[in-house]
Protein backbone atom coordinates (compact mmCIF):
# COMPACT_ATOMS: atom_id res chain seq x y z
CA UNK A 1 0.00 0.00 0.00
CA UNK A 2 1.20 3.36 -1.00
CA UNK A 3 1.65 6.30 1.46
CA UNK A 4 -1.36 8.14 0.75
CA UNK A 5 -3.65 5.30 1.89
CA UNK A 6 -2.19 4.68 5.17
CA UNK A 7 -3.38 7.79 6.70
CA UNK A 8 -6.85 7.38 6.25
CA UNK A 9 -6.82 3.99 7.16
CA UNK A 10 -4.43 4.78 9.92
CA UNK A 11 -7.27 6.64 11.52
CA UNK A 12 -9.90 3.99 11.02
CA UNK A 13 -7.82 1.22 13.34
CA UNK A 14 -6.91 4.26 15.42
CA UNK A 15 -10.18 4.67 16.38
CA UNK A 16 -11.75 2.14 18.40
CA UNK A 17 -15.16 4.00 19.92
CA UNK A 18 -16.27 4.12 16.01
CA UNK A 19 -18.16 7.58 14.79
CA UNK A 20 -18.97 8.68 11.51
CA UNK A 21 -16.46 10.30 10.00
CA UNK A 22 -18.52 12.23 7.47
CA UNK A 23 -18.11 13.76 3.86
CA UNK A 24 -14.46 15.46 4.53
CA UNK A 25 -13.01 11.71 6.09
CA UNK A 26 -14.41 9.85 2.63
CA UNK A 27 -13.11 12.96 0.36
CA UNK A 28 -9.38 12.44 1.77
CA UNK A 29 -10.28 8.47 1.65
CA UNK A 30 -10.96 8.75 -2.07
CA UNK A 31 -8.21 11.46 -2.64
CA UNK A 32 -5.79 8.99 -0.91
CA UNK A 33 -6.79 6.35 -3.09
CA UNK A 34 -6.22 7.87 -6.34
CA UNK A 35 -2.88 9.26 -5.00
CA UNK A 36 -1.57 6.29 -4.79
CA UNK A 37 -3.43 4.62 -7.38
CA UNK A 38 -3.33 7.64 -9.87
CA UNK A 39 -6.37 8.93 -12.26
CA UNK A 40 -6.78 5.89 -14.06
CA UNK A 41 -10.69 5.69 -15.49
CA UNK A 42 -11.02 1.68 -13.07
CA UNK A 43 -9.72 4.32 -10.28
CA UNK A 44 -11.96 6.90 -11.17
CA UNK A 45 -14.78 4.61 -11.43
CA UNK A 46 -14.49 3.05 -8.63
CA UNK A 47 -14.50 5.59 -6.03
CA UNK A 48 -18.27 6.47 -7.39
CA UNK A 49 -18.94 3.03 -5.72
CA UNK A 50 -17.64 3.14 -2.07
CA UNK A 51 -17.29 5.29 0.91
CA UNK A 52 -16.78 4.59 4.38
CA UNK A 53 -20.34 4.66 6.46
CA UNK A 54 -22.80 3.08 8.61
CA UNK A 55 -24.11 -0.36 7.21
CA UNK A 56 -27.24 -2.82 9.24
CA UNK A 57 -26.66 -6.24 8.37
CA UNK A 58 -27.03 -9.49 9.86
CA UNK A 59 -23.60 -9.44 11.61
CA UNK A 60 -25.44 -5.76 13.59
CA UNK A 61 -24.38 -2.27 12.86
CA UNK A 62 -21.06 -1.83 11.51
CA UNK A 63 -19.40 1.17 10.46
CA UNK A 64 -16.74 1.06 7.42
CA UNK A 65 -15.49 0.44 3.77
CA UNK A 66 -19.04 -0.14 2.12
CA UNK A 67 -20.73 0.69 -0.88
CA UNK A 68 -21.74 3.13 -1.81
CA UNK A 69 -25.71 4.06 -0.83
CA UNK A 70 -26.06 0.62 -0.19
CA UNK A 71 -26.20 -1.78 2.75
CA UNK A 72 -23.25 -3.77 2.03
CA UNK A 73 -19.70 -3.80 3.39
CA UNK A 74 -16.83 -4.25 0.79
CA UNK A 75 -15.55 -7.19 3.97
CA UNK A 76 -18.95 -8.88 2.43
CA UNK A 77 -18.85 -8.57 -1.18
CA UNK A 78 -14.77 -10.43 -1.05
CA UNK A 79 -16.40 -12.82 1.82
CA UNK A 80 -19.24 -14.01 -0.83
CA UNK A 81 -16.53 -14.61 -3.48
CA UNK A 82 -14.52 -16.53 -1.30
CA UNK A 83 -14.61 -19.97 -2.35
CA UNK A 84 -15.40 -19.42 -6.10
CA UNK A 85 -13.85 -21.36 -8.20
CA UNK A 86 -10.27 -19.91 -9.60
CA UNK A 87 -11.61 -17.78 -13.20
CA UNK A 88 -9.60 -18.64 -16.67
CA UNK A 89 -9.25 -15.23 -16.87
CA UNK A 90 -6.83 -14.60 -12.96
CA UNK A 91 -5.02 -18.39 -14.18
CA UNK A 92 -4.20 -16.54 -17.00
CA UNK A 93 -3.04 -13.03 -15.28
CA UNK A 94 -1.04 -15.65 -12.78
CA UNK A 95 -0.62 -19.07 -14.12
CA UNK A 96 1.20 -20.34 -11.29
CA UNK A 97 -1.76 -19.40 -8.88
CA UNK A 98 -3.76 -22.26 -7.74
CA UNK A 99 -6.98 -22.25 -6.02
CA UNK A 100 -5.58 -22.53 -2.43
CA UNK A 101 -3.63 -19.62 -3.43
CA UNK A 102 -6.63 -17.92 -4.12
CA UNK A 103 -8.98 -18.94 -1.38
CA UNK A 104 -6.25 -17.62 1.05
CA UNK A 105 -5.66 -14.32 -0.65
CA UNK A 106 -9.52 -13.69 -0.67
CA UNK A 107 -9.56 -14.92 3.44
CA UNK A 108 -6.43 -12.63 4.02
CA UNK A 109 -8.44 -9.56 2.18
CA UNK A 110 -11.56 -10.25 4.06
CA UNK A 111 -10.15 -10.37 7.15
CA UNK A 112 -7.74 -7.45 6.52
CA UNK A 113 -11.37 -5.32 5.59
CA UNK A 114 -13.43 -6.35 8.55
CA UNK A 115 -9.59 -5.34 10.68
CA UNK A 116 -11.06 -1.68 9.32
CA UNK A 117 -14.42 -1.90 10.78
CA UNK A 118 -16.15 -1.02 13.67
CA UNK A 119 -19.05 -2.45 15.15
CA UNK A 120 -21.43 0.82 15.76
CA UNK A 121 -22.76 1.79 18.84
CA UNK A 122 -26.46 2.20 19.21
CA UNK A 123 -25.82 6.05 19.39
CA UNK A 124 -24.19 6.27 15.97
Amino acid sequence: MANGLKKPLRFILDNEQGSFFGKHFNDELKMAFLSDGSETPDNLEAIEHFDFGICQNERGKIEGLKVKNKNIMISDVINALEGIELPKQVKEFIPDLNQEDLDAALRLATMILISLENRAADDI
